[in-house]
């Protein structure tokens, strides 16, 4: 199967999919905090693996001319069936389709999935990004400096245990400051979903997420007996930890001469 296709499954049950829904809004508000209110109007807007279309949407009630796009025909008919708003278009087709420059790049944990996302990343600020001082991309991941993080990537690097079958890479926030320095980038950086990454939406998450990711390489273990350390131990966490965020958003624009 081919990660289109995937994601064309993906997309016809996604609550099915993602543990919490297929649209987490309190990452969006983060995206969209990024830039003050009233200043989203007026801006053209390119939204990269827009799903079901619920940030393109909330972009566009913000005064934005906003194309979101997705190459998943079935998030795409969902998302024109859902929105039907001024300024705003759904299309299928993939980024360096995308015609003209925008003053903003949208993507929302859609970067992991790239094969090739420093390149991809680079290309987009080149060929895609307007040529103005205020032009920027905004995209958010999942971060792992937190124990929901330890948890997985000891599983992912010891024993190969797949947290998710699309996700590609695992960023840090020191390598986006790299990216950012050898382009010539102002970086900005904020983060959420603190209880994803130490709370009970974590332990939520990996009773749902740790036996099926243990079945899938064959692997037994008694993961009640891990859950029940894990809800111990969340306890002596503090309930916003700065740095443990479970989901990190980072701006990236051209340097203001």
């Amino acid at each position: 199967m081919t990660l289109q296709e995937k994601y064309n499954e993906i997309w016809k049950d996604p609550d099915s999919f993602f543990t919490f829904g297929h649209f987490n809004y309190e990452e969006a508000c983060m995206i969209m905090d990024f830039i003050p209110e009233h200043d989203w109007a007026g801006l053209s807007v390119l939204e990269i693996g827009c799903g079901w279309g619920e940030l393109a949407a909330m972009m566009a009630m913000a005064g934005a001319n906003v194309l979101a796009i997705d190459y998943s025909i079935e998030a795409i008919m969902k998302a024109r069936e859902q929105f039907n708003l001024p300024g705003l278009r759904y299309e299928t087709f993939e980024w360096p389709d995308a015609k003209g420059r925008f003053d903003v790049i949208v993507m929302q944990g859609v970067l992991e999935h790239f094969d090739e996302p420093w390149l991809e990343l680079r290309n987009m600020i080149g060929s895609k990004l307007a040529h103005r001082d205020s032009a920027c991309v905004i995209t958010t991941s999942p971060s792992f400096l937190n124990p929901r993080g330890y948890v997985w990537m000891t599983l992912q690097l010891l024993f190969d245990v797949p947290m998710s079958l699309t996700d590609k890479h695992f960023f840090f926030r020191n390598q986006f400051m790299q990216f950012a320095e050898q382009n010539r980038l102002d970086l900005a950086m904020r983060e959420c979903d603190y209880d994803w990454g130490n709370h009970e939406k974590m332990l939520i998450d990996f009773r749902k997420r740790l036996p099926k990711a243990l079945a899938d390489v064959k692997m037994k273990g008694n993961t009640d007996k891990l859950m029940m350390w894990l809800a111990k131990a969340s306890e002596h966490i503090d309930p916003e930890p700065r740095g443990t965020g479970a989901t990190m958003g980072y701006k990236l624009s051209r340097k203001v001469k």
